[in-house]
């Protein structure tokens, strides 16, 4: 089992002073992240890191509101020949999310089937709650699989057998994003402000842990031909230049016809009405999932003052690296 360590007595009261329910209240520490994950993590650390990666898989990992679920739905509709009708399964059970039992602990009632959903997409939903690893494990076909995970606890032969495309954001707008993730979804509860939030942010505090570490975990494999690093900056920019260079990175080729389909189809207008990649709002996810997925929403929440002890952070968390973060 790797090996972790208790946070210390005031960082765990520091913890539950804004996080009430379980499994949020609990965290352990992995110390060579610092990667930090609720207590539950630790049953599945070790079926994770020995989980059985096929050669056809495709893995995305990013830090948490990197735009995961953008580049999930772009990745599947990819493999699946923009399968529309297949696509609204939702996306939980599509592009299966490793590690959220973790996350989810006792709370099994929460992300239901949509009401009306037919038997199957019920019975596979509450599989995938009931034990996301077996899910992933005895899913057929080509596999898209999601992880917030650090690279160093995959499985070590992962990227010689997978694909995977890592997509990172601009620290600031993704701490925005996290911050408005964990107010307005159970379980995570977050009762402080956003000052707070960043406070356990800058601490390494945040499930996940440290931003940096994980982001710069992946940079380090940036020229590996198994994987591609991507900035959400340049998905902005130009995603007909991103869906182009993904489908020449899995060696998939789509008419013209079916990747201007395809680009409408991720366009942030339509992926905010689908509602199978979409949360629809209720009682445990009070705001909106994809919420805004604009570039420099930090500007209206970090003054000049903590902007500018940002750029010094971020300047000394990367030096000596050839990173260079969008929007600095």
């Amino acid at each position: 089992m790797t090996s972790y360590e208790e946070l210390t007595p005031e960082e765990m009261s520091l913890l539950r002073k804004y996080y009430t329910h379980k499994p949020m209240d609990d965290y352990i520490r992995y110390p060579n992240g610092p990667f930090i994950m609720p207590r539950t993590f630790l049953p599945i650390a070790d079926r994770i890191k020995n989980f059985e990666v096929r050669e056809d898989d495709i893995w995305i990992v990013t830090y948490p509101k990197s735009g995961t679920t953008w580049t999930q739905e772009m990745v599947w509709q990819i493999v699946n020949n923009l399968d529309k009708e297949a696509g609204q399964l939702p996306l939980l059970i599509r592009s299966p999310f490793l590690e959220f039992g973790c996350i989810l602990g006792d709370n099994k009632h929460l992300f239901a089937a949509p009401s009306g959903a037919p038997q199957p997409i019920v019975d596979k939903l509450e599989a995938f709650k009931d034990d996301p690893i077996t899910f992933t494990h005895n899913m057929e076909g080509r596999r898209v699989i999601k992880t917030h995970i650090p690279m160093e606890m995959l499985p070590e032969n992962l990227l010689d057998k997978c694909k995977v495309i890592y997509v990172a954001r601009n620290i600031k707008d993704m701490v925005v994003s996290w911050f408005h993730h964990h107010v307005s979804l159970t379980p995570h509860d977050f009762k402080g402000s956003f000052d707070d939030f960043v406070s356990l942010f800058e601490k390494d505090l945040l499930i996940y842990g440290s931003y940096f570490h994980h982001v710069l975990g992946g940079w380090a494999f940036k020229d590996h031909p198994n994987f591609r690093f991507v900035w959400y900056e340049d998905m902005k920019k130009d995603i007909k230049k991103e869906v182009l260079e993904t489908c020449e990175f899995l060696d998939i080729n789509l008419t013209e016809s079916k990747l201007n389909d395809l680009i409408e189809h991720i366009s942030f207008k339509s992926m905010k009405k689908n509602m199978a990649v979409n949360i629809p709002k209720s009682e445990s996810a009070r705001g909106d999932f994809i919420r805004n997925g604009q570039v420099g929403d930090h500007k209206n929440y970090l003054d000049e003052k903590k902007n500018n002890e940002w750029n010094e952070w971020i300047q000394q968390k990367t030096k000596g690296s050839t990173l260079v973060m969008p929007g600095l």
